[in-house]
């Protein structure tokens, strides 16, 4: 309960897209903004 597993990842310009299964009954995606994410 209350897990979820990354799946992949997607990069589309300046966004990543991250795909994951939450307890094995549901899929999603996550998108975010390079500009708020720290590369070190």
């Amino acid at each position: 309960p209350r897990v979820v597993f990354s799946c992949g990842q997607a990069e589309i310009g300046d966004r990543i897209l991250v795909y994951y299964g939450g307890a094995d009954t549901v899929i999603g995606v996550a998108e975010f903004d390079k500009k708020y994410i720290k590369f070190d």
